[in-house]
């Protein structure tokens, strides 16, 4: 097995579909790639119809961590994959290019020594205003922590991947995280262990935001939580000058 994608999810269907549909869609050997959802508590009706709709179209496999939080999600996914690369996609994400995961696999043969490999989001047409102040900010960040292209010092959560040795070495996002910014925790640390990330802007991920303005309040005042606690466990990597 060559890639293993795990997609914690939490009671959202019609994102979900919308995200399998696209995997569906992936230019691959059907062979070379196997889906691990993960719902975060269990709903047997929602499972029966994932099975029923893409069980002849991809390998797919549903979870059950039995807790709330993507942490936990994230974690199980990652216990019961057998790929060589681990992408992890958020369920309210879309694979908009077929060739998306063959890109992928080439830029993790292409660099071996990258222990991370992401990309930037997208937004569907027709995204409100709210979500595309968002979108700008995310990207804007991403682009900002490039410091020696492809090299970066962040990566976004809903678009990543990782070589398997990452969490042979007993590294894994922490699940006891309940503000925002756990995947940056997760890399801050991967840094600290001398790995490497790389930024790739080709490797586009849709993201489908329904967001409100209490949501965009909430998110980045998390966020900024999540960022007193790293820099108080001294987990912030300093900035680099751009090459």
């Amino acid at each position: 097995m060559k890639i293993s994608i795990v997609i914690p999810t939490h009671n959202r269907k019609e994102s979900l579909f919308r995200l399998l549909r696209s995997i569906e869609l992936q230019e691959i050997k059907k062979s070379d790639v196997e889906v691990l959802v993960v719902f975060n508590l269990p709903n047997s009706t929602l499972k029966n119809e994932v099975h029923e709709r893409f069980r002849k179209s991809i390998n797919c496999t549903v979870l059950v961590s039995g807790r709330l939080g993507v942490n936990y999600a994230r974690h199980m996914g990652g216990n019961h994959a057998l790929g060589k690369i681990l992408v992890y996609l958020d369920d309210d994400c879309r694979l908009s290019d077929p060739k998306y995961l063959e890109k992928l696999l080439d830029l993790h043969k292409a660099h071996p020594e990258a222990a991370a490999i992401g990309g930037p989001y997208s937004l569907p047409a027709g995204a409100g205003s709210i979500e595309r102040v968002y979108h700008q900010i995310s990207l804007s960040w991403l682009e900002n922590s490039v410091f020696d292209a492809p090299w970066t010092r962040n990566l976004v959560g809903g678009n990543v991947s990782y070589k398997r040795f990452v969490f042979d070495r007993g590294l894994n996002f922490n699940s006891k995280i309940r503000f925002g910014g756990a995947e940056t925790d997760f890399h801050m640390r991967l840094q600290k262990h001398g790995l490497r990330l790389l930024y790739s802007p080709s490797l586009v991920v849709e993201h489908w935001l329904e967001m409100s303005r209490f949501q965009f309040i909430r998110k980045g005042f998390l966020q900024g939580v999540g960022f007193e606690t790293r820099v108080m466990k001294g987990l912030q990597i300093p900035n680099a000058t751009k090459a």
